[in-house]
């Protein structure tokens, strides 16, 4: 459940100098050393996300056959879980 809070917890400043702009590339290297550090999945669960989400047919299918939908998406999750890392 996410809960609303009024405080701000960070601060960044993004100018076109920034350690985040200039080296965008390295912040994906991170991101899958520290996923793979972690025994998180190979693959990254945002990426997947982002493709399912923009698939109308995958929408059709889940309004039409949620059963169906949840049991193929369980099974592919489960799948990619077997190449977790650790």
């Amino acid at each position: 459940k996410v809960k609303f809070i009024l405080d701000q917890l960070a601060y960044f400043r993004i100018w076109s100098e920034s350690k985040t702009v200039k080296e965008k590339g390295k912040f994906k290297e991170e991101e899958n050393r520290i996923r793979k550090k972690y025994g998180g999945s190979v693959i990254n669960p945002g990426a997947i996300h982002r493709w399912r989400y923009r698939q109308k047919w995958l929408r059709r299918i889940k309004e039409k056959f949620p059963g169906f939908y949840y049991l193929v998406k369980r099974a592919i999750y489960k799948t990619i879980n077997l190449f977790k890392n650790g």
